[in-house]
Protein backbone atom coordinates (compact mmCIF):
# COMPACT_ATOMS: atom_id res chain seq x y z
CA UNK A 1 0.00 0.00 0.00
CA UNK A 2 1.69 3.45 -0.95
CA UNK A 3 1.35 5.87 1.79
CA UNK A 4 -0.40 9.09 0.96
CA UNK A 5 -0.21 10.85 4.04
CA UNK A 6 -4.41 11.51 3.36
CA UNK A 7 -6.42 10.40 6.59
CA UNK A 8 -9.28 7.73 5.80
CA UNK A 9 -11.90 10.97 5.96
CA UNK A 10 -9.60 12.35 3.13
CA UNK A 11 -9.64 9.30 1.32
CA UNK A 12 -13.36 8.84 1.62
CA UNK A 13 -14.16 12.27 0.61
CA UNK A 14 -11.91 12.02 -2.50
CA UNK A 15 -13.48 9.01 -3.51
CA UNK A 16 -17.15 10.92 -2.83
CA UNK A 17 -15.75 13.07 -4.82
CA UNK A 18 -14.84 10.75 -8.05
CA UNK A 19 -18.39 9.36 -7.56
CA UNK A 20 -19.97 12.34 -8.03
CA UNK A 21 -18.30 13.06 -11.08
CA UNK A 22 -19.66 9.20 -12.31
CA UNK A 23 -22.99 10.67 -11.64
CA UNK A 24 -22.48 13.47 -12.84
CA UNK A 25 -21.32 12.15 -16.38
CA UNK A 26 -24.46 9.56 -16.13
CA UNK A 27 -26.53 12.32 -15.85
CA UNK A 28 -25.04 14.24 -19.10
CA UNK A 29 -25.56 10.79 -20.95
CA UNK A 30 -28.80 11.12 -20.78
CA UNK A 31 -29.41 14.80 -21.09
CA UNK A 32 -30.42 14.47 -25.11
CA UNK A 33 -33.40 12.76 -23.76
CA UNK A 34 -34.82 15.40 -21.44
CA UNK A 35 -34.30 18.05 -23.86
CA UNK A 36 -35.91 16.02 -26.52
CA UNK A 37 -39.07 15.34 -23.87
CA UNK A 38 -38.97 19.16 -23.46
CA UNK A 39 -39.04 20.21 -27.57
CA UNK A 40 -41.46 17.34 -28.75
CA UNK A 41 -43.40 16.26 -25.73
CA UNK A 42 -42.18 12.94 -25.69
CA UNK A 43 -42.03 11.35 -22.31
CA UNK A 44 -38.56 10.42 -20.95
CA UNK A 45 -38.90 6.47 -20.28
CA UNK A 46 -39.60 5.72 -16.38
CA UNK A 47 -36.21 3.89 -16.18
CA UNK A 48 -34.12 6.92 -17.36
CA UNK A 49 -36.08 8.96 -15.48
CA UNK A 50 -35.70 6.60 -12.06
CA UNK A 51 -31.90 6.37 -12.79
CA UNK A 52 -31.52 10.06 -12.91
CA UNK A 53 -33.54 10.96 -9.75
CA UNK A 54 -31.67 8.17 -8.13
CA UNK A 55 -28.06 9.85 -9.21
CA UNK A 56 -29.27 13.27 -8.43
CA UNK A 57 -30.34 12.00 -4.82
CA UNK A 58 -27.17 10.34 -4.76
CA UNK A 59 -25.16 13.21 -5.38
CA UNK A 60 -27.15 15.15 -2.67
CA UNK A 61 -26.15 12.75 -0.26
CA UNK A 62 -22.55 12.81 -0.78
CA UNK A 63 -22.53 16.40 -0.99
CA UNK A 64 -24.04 17.07 2.10
CA UNK A 65 -22.36 13.90 3.84
CA UNK A 66 -18.88 15.11 3.04
CA UNK A 67 -19.46 19.00 2.73
CA UNK A 68 -18.34 19.85 -0.96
Amino acid sequence: MLLTGKTQSDLDQDAAVAKIATLKRELADTDWKVARSVETGQPVDATTTATRTAARAEITKLREEYNI
